[in-house]
Formats: structure tokens, sequence, C-alpha cells
């Protein structure tokens, strides 16, 4: 499931490096071979996201103005991975963004020298997850 796939993600070398371009490249392939895929992004320690607006060609335009929320540091997928190390799940709500049925999980990122670094966010059409789950 996605757990599996986030986990997979932020053991990337590209994703511990920290490096925004090296990042998106990583986050853009997850994005390609997964349509669940709404939205992906990271942030730092702070909160503050580091990477460029990831999403679907047809979510692109509805996220281009989507810089309001810069700073997630009050947000529970960002305060609960860096609380415990772990990946975190929040419950399935209407995104702001697309009206969809959404759910986020979120992962902590470890750079290079294992110390973590930020968190990585998945933003994941609920109903797009629930037909690639029926096909496994």
């Amino acid at each position: 499931g996605v757990t599996h796939i986030i986990q997979r993600i932020v053991e990337e070398p590209d994703i511990r490096s920290m490096g925004g371009e090296s990042m998106e490249r990583v986050m853009r392939e997850a994005a390609e071979e997964h349509p669940f895929i709404q939205f992906i992004y990271a942030t730092d320690m702070e909160g503050k996201k580091i990477t460029k607006n990831i999403t679907q060609i047809e979510d692109k335009a509805k996220y281009a103005d989507y810089e309001v929320f810069d700073n997630y540091a009050d947000r529970f997928w960002f305060q609960e991975p860096v609380k415990n190390g772990k990946v975190a799940t929040t419950d399935i709500y209407a995104s702001k963004v697309t009206g969809r049925l959404t759910m986020t999980v979120s992962a902590p990122i470890y750079d290079a020298e294992d110390r973590m670094g930020g968190v990585l966010g998945i933003d994941v059409k609920f109903e797009e997850l629930a037909r690639e789950e029926d096909e496994d």
C-alpha cells in the first residue's frame, strides 16, 4: 500500500540529499508511476515546503496558486513523523484544492548522516487508491 510506497521514496538517496531538484525528480517519477498521488511535497524540519508543487497533470492548474500555506508546522501530518519518526496517515477529508476525497500520508526524511532532515507528504486520491488496490 501507500505506506510501503512512501517508505521506499524516503529511502531514495536523491530524497535523502535534501536537495530540492534531486528530490523533485524522484517525486515526479513517483507521481507518474502512481496515479493516486494527488500532490507530493517535502518540508524541512521547520515545516517549510522545500519542493515545487508536484501533482498529476490534470491538477496542475489547481495547484498553481497553492503557495499560500508555505508553512506546515502546525499540521498533524508534519508533527506526527517528527515526533515519533514513523509514517503517519490522516483521516479522509475533502481536499481544499480539488474537492476530492483525500488522505495525507507522511514520513520523516533522514539525511545522508541519518539525521531527520524533514518530512515527505503525499496527498492521496482516495478513490484512485481504492481502485489500484482492487487491481493488485
